[in-house]
């Protein structure tokens, strides 16, 4: 989780690089298969990307690396 918050971080700073947002769904991925047990857990967390991701499409709406996180969390 502290790694989900340091991405959070960098993402404020330059919300184009990709890599970043790559990272960040590969942190996801593993905290779902691994420390997620039950659904509602699991749509918490979901829940928490989309609203950090609403707040950086409200800071920089013409970023497609934004965009295409959203388009995957959802």
């Amino acid at each position: 989780m502290e790694t989900l918050a340091q991405t959070e971080k960098f993402s404020f700073l330059s919300p184009d690089m990709s890599t970043l947002w790559n990272y960040r769904r590969e942190i996801l991925q593993h905290i779902f298969a691994t420390e997620m047990e039950t659904d509602a857990q699991k749509l918490g967390l979901i829940g928490a990307e989309l609203k950090f991701l609403v707040k950086a499409i409200m800071k920089s709406p013409k970023s497609y690396s934004l965009w295409f996180q959203r388009q995957w969390a959802l």
